[in-house]
């Protein structure tokens, strides 16, 4: 799961589960929204945090 979150820390609605194929194409697109700062990498089974990507 890549969980999309605004400045203010909440979560955005450019959150998305994928099937893990084209990641980048699916943080480009969810980084299209201006609202969304970062993404959070989650394990789609536990909510686990894995990493985290940070707009540039």
């Amino acid at each position: 799961m890549l969980r999309a979150y605004d400045a203010r820390g909440r979560i955005h609605d450019a959150t998305t589960v994928h099937d893990g194929t084209d990641p980048e194409a699916v943080i480009a697109a969810q980084f299209a929204h201006r609202e969304v700062v970062q993404i959070h990498s989650r394990n789609i089974a536990w909510g686990c945090f894995m990493f985290r990507v940070t707009r540039d």
